[in-house]
């Protein structure tokens, strides 16, 4: 135990009040609860990883895991995270870098530089109301949700699509202005040279086609499990506030895998859709 963190360890329910002031909601939590059901956390190991998962479940809320091996490894988290030691300590990070910013019994932020080897004996945790995961699963959130996480693939979609647009307009227009100006006397070589650029236009196609089925197969299959996270969580949040039973909630599951693919699929037609109405507008 690293000896001058102990002021910035803080009991459970003083550190999930400091987290879920980012949300507006208040946590109850008795100290006893949490330490009657833990007396270490081990974060390699799966049962202590599924056991934390669940009570928190309990309390409506969503944990998830985040994987770090030093403090710059937190800058591109959502703040403020926990950190659970071994024992059992917790504490609230709101920064990383190479010194991390914690926060101390008083309420203080200060910057704490912590060895690399103690720091991947550290557990860290961001929290999520499961209310804002339900909202999270509606159509228009997962569409924007989906947009905005996977953009960079979904603009290379776009682009993919739009090139492949103008290539299949560009062959056959190409091809009728060139057969109205042949010249007969100089057909064979004329030829040669359409069948060359047909040729070019054709590679380039292929390769633009292979690009847009590889960054859709990226992308769905990010979309898919991000997805499936959050309506499992948002089935078992409305199991647990509406008295359901496990079987009605698995009957949701497989009806909602039904419509997920159609779901999905529609994103990347409207999206391939774009560039064709564009070159039908102009």
């Amino acid at each position: 135990m690293d000896k001058k963190l102990e002021p910035y360890y803080l009991s459970a329910e003083t550190a999930l009040s400091i987290v879920s002031k980012k949300f507006n909601i208040k946590i109850d939590i008795k100290e006893d609860d949490i330490n009657l059901r833990f007396k270490k956390y081990d974060r390699n190991n799966t049962d202590d990883s599924i056991q934390m998962k669940n009570f928190f479940l309990s309390l409506g809320l969503s944990l998830q895991d985040i994987l770090f091996n030093n403090g710059e490894d937190l800058l591109n988290e959502p703040m403020p995270i926990l950190l659970l030691t071994p024992e059992m300590k917790w504490m609230v990070c709101v920064s990383g870098g190479q010194k991390i910013k914690l926060v101390n019994a008083r309420g203080e932020l200060c910057y704490v530089e912590i060895e690399d080897e103690y720091l991947k004996e550290l557990s860290a945790f961001s929290i999520l109301p499961l209310n804002k995961v339900v909202d999270s699963i509606r159509v228009k959130n997962i569409i924007k949700n989906s947009l905005s996480m996977n953009k960079i693939f979904y603009t290379k979609y776009f682009f993919s699509s739009l090139f492949m647009a103008i290539f299949a307009l560009t062959i056959p227009v190409f091809s009728n202005l060139f057969y109205d100006k042949l010249v007969p006397s100089a057909s064979v070589s004329s030829l040669f040279g359409v069948a060359i650029i047909v040729a070019v236009f054709i590679v380039f196609e292929f390769i633009l086609r292979t690009s847009k089925d590889i960054y859709q197969s990226i992308t769905a299959r990010q979309d898919d499990v991000d997805i499936d996270i959050a309506f499992l969580e948002a089935v078992l949040y409305s199991k647990k506030k509406n008295g359901r039973s496990m079987s009605s909630a698995f009957v949701l599951w497989n009806e909602f895998q039904k419509i997920k693919p159609v779901l999905l699929n529609s994103i990347f037609q409207r999206i391939a859709d774009i560039p064709i109405f564009i070159i039908f507008l102009i």
